[in-house]
């Protein structure tokens, strides 16, 4: 959102929507056609995430700044704010998953993992150690798109912080 308008700002949904597309063309074969192979790079559309991701993210935390000015209060509201962004969604991603590995997993869709190892799953998702435990190959995991929420999550652990001094 632009501070002065507050509108969405443009240039920042322009570059979502080249995400997405990018995302797009790496999971479906009719897109795939449509573009050249150097757009089908996942990296790119992550990296790309991540940067927007850090753009607003730092604005409306410098928003809040500027309106309040420097206190602990904004450092609270800017963890409750993501808290009550991202928390919900994750908890429905996790918990279908390990519904669909309880009760609807005759072919291994879900996975062939004993309840231990679910268990470690989710609780390094949790913990937000998700990114580390598979680089090291402590585990896979079927929710794998989560590393890169995890990742996201220790930037939001630390940026107020530094931003704050």
């Amino acid at each position: 959102m632009n501070e002065q308008t507050g509108h969405k700002i443009s240039d920042i949904e322009a570059l979502r929507t080249w995400a997405v597309m990018i995302v797009l063309s790496l999971h479906v074969h009719a897109i795939k056609v449509c573009f050249p192979s150097w757009f089908h790079n996942g990296w790119t559309s992550v990296d790309l995430f991540f940067v927007i991701s850090g753009f607003v993210v730092t604005h409306a935390f410098h928003r809040d700044l500027a309106r309040v000015g420097p206190s602990v209060r904004v450092i609270g509201r800017f963890y409750l704010r993501r808290t009550f962004r991202i928390l919900p969604a994750l908890i429905a991603c996790v918990a279908l998953w390990v519904l669909g590995w309880a009760y609807f997993n005759q072919t291994g869709a879900f996975g062939n993992y004993t309840p231990e190892e679910v268990w470690r799953q989710v609780q390094s998702i949790f913990l937000l150690y998700t990114n580390y435990a598979m680089a090291l190959g402590l585990f896979g995991t079927h929710l794998y798109p989560i590393w890169s929420l995890t990742v996201e999550e220790h930037f939001y652990l630390v940026f107020p912080i530094f931003a704050f001094f």
